[in-house]
């Protein structure tokens, strides 16, 4: 494990962000939302300590896409690589639900499959649980366990 200050996670973000898109929180009113990180107009970092509103399955399912030319299917496109910060616990129990029933055996969906390899997930840990949160009830925890490539914690 490699440790390094909150000084040093703007310089990380901005080497994520120089080699794919990268979305972060935003707090907008009293909640965070997902949004395009711009290294040349970020001048700091938010570190959300409780679940975006953003769900995760908007990187993964865009409002429109072609997916049939009827009588054929259409292969799907190529996709870009791009990281996903802040990602909780939660968050990534809905990507295993979501890899279970779109990767997996009968039903494989090609078009989530793309974007689903090409999605970079950096999680972080829970530190300001609300009490609508329910992590802990269904066997889980206020902090990433698997299913992400970098875990950030605050310490």
């Amino acid at each position: 494990m490699e440790r390094a200050f909150i000084s040093k996670l703007k310089p990380l973000l901005d080497a994520v962000a120089e080699t794919m898109d990268l979305y972060v929180p935003r707090k907008v009113g009293g909640h965070y939302v997902c949004q395009r990180y711009d290294v040349d107009t970020q001048a700091t970092v938010e570190w959300n300590g409780i679940r975006a509103c953003t769900p995760v399955k908007e990187f993964l399912f865009p409002l429109r896409e072609l997916a049939a030319i009827f009588p054929e299917p259409v292969e799907p496109k190529e996709v870009e690589p791009f990281a996903v910060f802040g990602l909780k616990a939660c968050d990534l129990r809905s990507l295993d639900v979501l890899d279970k029933v779109f990767m997996e055996e009968d039903f494989e969906d090609p078009f989530y499959i793309a974007r689903r390899r090409a999605m970079f997930v950096i999680a972080s840990d829970c530190t300001e649980p609300a009490e609508s949160c329910f992590c802990n009830i269904l066997g889980g925890k206020p902090y990433p366990e698997a299913g992400y490539d970098l875990s950030v914690s605050e310490v």
